[in-house]
């Protein structure tokens, strides 16, 4: 089911990034033309492009992250201090891929008490995580 999910987000972005039409320079590009300047197409596209790949990158890391802290996290109500490293790893990753407002609406729903969040920096590292590094 995983592996399904993935495998649609990767047929998502294919899908988007082939039948997104851009502009005049898209268009030169893909009649194998000679390049020309960028409009305001062109720069909508791609930065629709960037979007979509960089929301679906923060869904699977996301999902990743639940699927960590699923079994431990939710059937036992605690996680070790590796599972805790992981998910500070990942919460780190979406803190890449998202901007500042939508990583702490994401943060917020971690259900991980104790933490003030990664968005704040390294202080709120685990301490083993902060003698690795």
């Amino acid at each position: 089911l995983v592996s399904q999910t993935f495998s649609g987000l990767r047929q998502m972005i294919m899908m988007m990034c082939v039948s997104m039409k851009g502009g005049k320079a898209c268009e030169a590009w893909r009649d194998r033309r000679a390049s020309c300047e960028d409009d305001a197409n062109d720069i909508k596209a791609s930065m629709a492009r960037v979007n979509c790949v960089r929301l679906v990158l923060a869904y699977a890391v996301a999902l990743k992250l639940h699927m960590r802290i699923a079994h431990d996290g939710y059937v036992r109500g605690v996680i070790d201090a590796h599972q805790k490293r992981m998910v500070d790893i990942d919460r780190i990753r979406l803190r890449g891929l998202l901007t500042r407002q939508e990583f702490e609406l994401v943060n917020s729903m971690i259900p991980i008490f104790n933490d003030g969040g990664v968005a704040q920096g390294a202080k709120q590292l685990t301490p083993a995580m902060i003698e690795e590094v």
